[in-house]
C-alpha cells in the first residue's frame, strides 16, 4: 500500500497529531513518521495515543538518547506501539532491541553503494528491514538509488524514501 513519510516533533504536539490523524483518514495508506531525535519515550507514547498503530509502519529516529530507546523497547514488548527505524544511529548494540525492525539507509552518509549492500545484508541476518533513502540527492543520485533498490528487491523494503527532488531545479542535461 502507498506510504507517506511525515516529519514530527518540530511543532506543537496538538498540531502535529492533527496532521497525522488527517493523513490516517486516507484509506489504505501507511505512515512513516520521522521523529528527528526530538522525543523522549513518554512524549512519543502520548503523541501516539489512540492512533491506529497498524497504519504506522515505523517511527524513524524518534529519541533524544539511547536511554529513551531502551525505555521504549520495554514498553514496545508490552504491545501496541509501532516499531522503530534507525538511520544515523545504526549500531550493533541497538539492532538487538525488539522495537528496532527497520533501518533507513542513506548511501551518502554510509559511504557508498557497496557499503549499503553489505550493511543491508548484515541487518537482514538480524531480521531488520532496510530501506533505501535519499538525503538531498540530485536527479542522477535519486535515479541511482532507485536502480539499486530495484536491483535488490529482496534486500530492500519497499517503497524507498526518495522524495527530495522537489527541492532542486530540474537538471539541465535531460
Amino acid at each position: 500500500s502507498p506510504c507517506v513519510k511525515i516529519k514530527i516533533g518540530r511543532d506543537k504536539v496538538k498540531t502535529e497529531r492533527k496532521k497525522v490523524l488527517e493523513y490516517l483518514k486516507v484509506k489504505n495508506i501507511q505512515l512513516r513518521l520521522d521523529g528527528n531525535n526530538l522525543f523522549n519515550c513518554d512524549e512519543l507514547i502520548e503523541f501516539l495515543k489512540d492512533m491506529p498503530i497498524d497504519r504506522i509502519q515505523y517511527i524513524e529516529d524518534p529519541f533524544k538518547n539511547i536511554k529513551e530507546l531502551i525505555k521504549y523497547n520495554q514498553k514496545y514488548n508490552e504491545g501496541n506501539l509501532p516499531p522503530v527505524s534507525l538511520d544515523n544511529h545504526i549500531k550493533a548494540e541497538l539492532i538487538s532491541f525488539e522495537c528496532v525492525q527497520f533501518a533507513t539507509l542513506k548511501p551518502n552518509f554510509i559511504g557508498g553503494l557497496s557499503k549499503v549492500i553489505t550493511l543491508a545484508l548484515e541487518l537482514k541476518k538480524n531480521n531488520i528491514h532496510s530501506i533505501i533513502s535519499s538525503s538531498f540527492e540530485t536527479e542522477m543520485g535519486i535515479n541511482s538509488l532507485n536502480k539499486l533498490n530495484l536491483q535488490f528487491p529482496n534486500l530492500f523494503f519497499q517503497p524507498p524514501g526518495l522524495d527530495t527532488l522537489r527541492y532542486f531545479k530540474p537538471e539541465i542535461n535531460k
